[in-house]
């Protein structure tokens, strides 16, 4: 991977028995344990095929043993690979879909949401959107207005996870465009220190029925998008 480019990878989650079985074997134990805390079926099978993805990735990308990668994680849950500084990472997934973004010299943050209409999109937002935000997707209705709604969420969520701070990080102190998905930005950063990095936005279509959302420090030279399942 060249330095400043980056790769995004998107896979449905793996749910025949032998294929999780062969993936266990790559874990660690504290992923194995953490595994077999799940509740149900599907939410085992995302965590297990993510977490064998993402070694495998940064195996193929660093020439080393997924089985020997070692995390370390930061006070928000953000995991660092310990082997190498260069390559940064990071995963989401929503439903049953995955996506994992890296970047050599970049700092990245990704996220993915499955688009639902069940909630009432204008009233969950004036608790987690700026009042630009809210002011812009007011302009919405029906269909259009669940689409912005995940247009601005999973753009935020993307930018909270490449500052490292997940959920902790004020929401309402950022503001970000809600519109149509090529035109992606930040409008402000109340944040003195975080203004002034070069944060770039974008987002995309994964597949259907869900959005996601790319947020680097730093201006990539491109992005590159791969299905994880030829590599499985």
């Amino acid at each position: 991977m060249e330095n400043k480019v980056v790769h995004v990878w998107l896979i449905e989650a793996i749910t025949l028995p032998d294929k999780l079985k062969e993936f266990s074997k790559t874990l660690s134990k504290d992923e194995l344990q953490k595994a077999s805390k799940f509740r149900f079926e599907k939410d085992r099978s995302v965590f297990i095929t993510a977490r064998f993805l993402l070694r495998k990735l940064i195996g193929n990308y660093l020439n080393v043993n997924p089985k020997e990668i070692d995390f370390d994680y930061s006070e928000y849950n953000k995991p660092t690979y310990l082997g190498n500084t260069e390559l940064d990472f990071n995963v989401s997934h929503s439903n049953n879909q995955i996506i994992i973004g890296f970047s050599k010299k970049l700092t990245i943050g990704v996220d993915i949401e499955k688009i639902k209409n069940d909630f009432d999109a204008l009233d969950l937002a004036k608790n987690v959107f700026s009042n630009e935000e809210v002011n812009a997707l007011s302009t919405y209705s029906g269909t259009s207005l669940y689409r912005a709604f995940y247009r601005g969420w999973t753009r935020k969520e993307s930018f909270i996870k490449a500052v490292g701070e997940g959920l902790s990080y004020p929401l309402k102190s950022f503001s970000v465009t809600i519109d149509e998905d090529e035109k992606a930005s930040f409008i402000s950063i109340e944040s003195k220190q975080e203004s002034k990095q070069n944060w770039q936005l974008y987002s995309f279509i994964p597949t259907d029925g869900f959005i996601a959302a790319i947020t680097t420090q730093g201006k990539p030279k491109r992005i590159d998008y791969f299905d994880a399942n030829k590599i499985l």
